[in-house]
């Protein structure tokens, strides 16, 4: 690897952890280029906007979701559940929240572009959910009631929320939302 690249990924992997961090509104080109021990300049190069940093973030974010739905896609769809909330746990146990939740929470204040970029990637990772929780259901692995779109987007809606909440109150908080979902799941009793 070059290392223009090697520099490109290493501002896109320090630019993720602000993301998930702080959000948009606390991206900041000095802090990468301090974290990189060089000028701002030299993050201008890669990248010359703000915005144009965060789409950049938001496609490598849904690039590694999809490396790792398909490693995923030889397990059962309930597996494959429990898995993502071991990535939500991962988030936790680094002291962050999924970048999305995060750009997603600044909605109003994200530029458009970025918006909408976040929304696809969060809409592929819903449709995810959407799917597995259908399969899960189908083969007597899971049992909800309802739409299995409606309890993706409340499955999603709570990891995203545990996350934040486990920044403040500690990841027995995750832990605890974590254990409500697989409750109301019924994934003890289903089978």
């Amino acid at each position: 690897m070059g290392a223009r690249t090697d520099t490109r990924e290493r501002i896109l992997a320090i630019a993720e952890g602000q993301l998930m961090s702080v959000g948009y509104a606390g991206l900041h080109f000095q802090d990468i280029a301090d974290a990189l021990g060089v000028q701002p300049p030299a993050v201008h190069w890669h990248f010359r906007t703000k915005a144009s940093l965060a789409l950049a973030v938001i496609g490598a974010y849904g690039a590694k979701f999809d490396a790792w739905a398909a490693t995923v896609e030889p397990l059962d769809a309930r597996a494959r559940l429990e898995a993502y909330l071991a990535v939500g746990r991962h988030v936790v146990a680094m002291g962050r929240s999924c970048a999305l939740g995060m750009l997603l929470a600044q909605y109003e204040t994200v530029p458009t572009d970025v918006r909408e970029a976040a929304l696809e990637v969060q809409r592929r990772i819903l449709a995810f959910y959407t799917d597995n929780l259908h399969q899960a259901r189908e083969a007597g692995a899971l049992a909800f009631e309802g739409e299995a779109a409606d309890k993706a987007v409340e499955v999603g809606c709570a990891v995203v929320g545990a996350q934040q909440l486990a920044r403040a109150l500690g990841a027995h908080a995750y832990d605890r939302v974590a254990a409500q979902i697989r409750r109301d799941l019924n994934f003890s009793e289903a089978r």
